[in-house]
């Protein structure tokens, strides 16, 4: 699945895709008294409270359309923020899943009726195997960490990221501007000489946020590439506290 920005004041645009959607759910977040973050049950709303949602917060609002891999519309996610623990209203363009399972009293038989059209939905949904039980595959959270979901440049020496400083971005920007770096980076450093440094918060699919320092240079100016390695030895050698945000 991929994604796309949504300038949040194509207020037009917005709005078909609101007419459009088959439900809308909001997932908040509050802190706990251990100062951890805990997502509390979607809770169901009407294009009025997206409207409200999306004038309270305005100013730090982040609008995403998600496609599937053939390029269908699956949900618009409006946050109001770039952090993990920004809440999140869910524009949904999908059936909605089925919450009660008709079950059919048969002699002997302890599972409950599903004809194939259900069983297809379930399937669609995520359930792993929805004539047996009611459990969902969930993603390796490794690999969603490996996948960034924003940037938030805190410092650049740089200049063409500096200028990005403190607001989110998504990858395909970041590594525009990189790229613009690395062209006036060739004409005074060699292969191992020369590099300037970017420092930022990486927000992954997982929900995680980190501190990360990316170096620009001849030999190593990709971002995806540098931040698996650093992952994979951050994993492997040191505990997860310090560069963790939560």
């Amino acid at each position: 699945m991929t994604y796309s920005l949504i300038r949040k004041n194509a207020k037009n645009r917005i709005q078909k895709y609101l007419e459009k959607a088959t439900y809308i759910t909001l997932s908040a977040r509050t802190s706990a008294v251990d100062d951890s973050v805990v997502v509390l049950d979607p809770q169901q709303l009407e294009i009025s409270d997206v409207h409200q949602f999306m004038e309270k917060h305005y100013r730090d609002l982040i609008v995403r359309l998600h496609v599937d891999d053939e390029g269908n519309d699956e949900y618009l996610r409006i946050s109001d923020g770039p952090y993990y623990f920004s809440d999140r209203v869910y524009v949904h363009f999908t059936p909605k899943p089925i919450e009660n399972i008709p079950t059919q009293e048969v002699r002997e038989e302890t599972k409950p009726r599903m004809t194939y059209e259900m069983v297809r939905q379930y399937l669609a949904d995520g359930f792993i195997s929805p004539l047996n039980h009611g459990a969902k595959a969930t993603p390796k959270m490794d690999d969603l960490e490996k996948n960034i979901e924003s940037i938030v440049i805190e410092m650049a020496e740089a200049k063409e990221l500096d200028v990005l400083r403190n607001s989110p971005i998504d990858k395909k920007e970041y590594d525009k501007a990189a790229w613009q770096a690395l062209s006036r980076i060739r004409s005074y450093a060699t292969e191992d000489y020369g590099y300037e440094k970017v420092f930022m918060i990486i927000n992954t699919e997982a929900g995680t946020s980190y501190k990360y320092r990316h170096d620009i240079s001849l030999k190593s100016h990709d971002l995806h590439t540098q931040w698996c390695s650093y992952l994979d030895y951050y994993r492997n050698n040191t505990a997860r506290i310090g560069g963790l945000l939560h």
